[in-house]
C-alpha cells in the first residue's frame, strides 16, 4: 500500500515537472519573441520627449470622441511604456 502511494506521489510529481519544464519553455520563447520589438522601439526612445508628443497628437483623430476607447489614440498610447503612459497623461492636446 505504502510502494504505491510512492510510485503514485513520484507520477504527480514528473506530471508537474514536465508542466514546469513547458512553462520554463513558453516563458523563454515569449522573453526571445519580443527582444525584436525591443530594438525596433529603441530609436523611438530616445527621441525628445516634445517630438514624440508632437507624434502622439498627430495620431488623434479628431472626428470622433476615442478619449476612452482601449484601443484607440489617445488612451492606448498609454500602454506602451511607462514612459510613453507618463507623456501620453502630461500631454494635455490629447485630452
Amino acid at each position: 500500500m505504502l510502494k504505491r502511494l510512492i510510485t503514485i506521489c513520484d507520477r504527480q510529481i514528473a506530471i508537474i515537472d514536465k508542466e514546469i519544464s513547458d512553462r520554463n519553455d513558453e516563458r523563454k520563447r515569449l522573453v526571445n519573441g519580443v527582444a525584436p520589438f525591443k530594438r525596433a522601439f529603441a530609436p523611438f526612445r530616445r527621441l525628445p520627449a516634445d517630438v514624440v508628443r508632437e507624434i502622439f497628437v498627430a495620431c488623434i483623430d479628431r472626428t470622433c470622441n476615442s478619449t476612452l476607447a482601449p484601443n484607440e489614440a489617445p488612451t492606448l498610447l498609454t500602454h506602451i511604456s511607462s514612459g510613453m503612459r507618463h507623456l501620453a497623461l502630461s500631454t494635455p492636446e490629447l485630452w
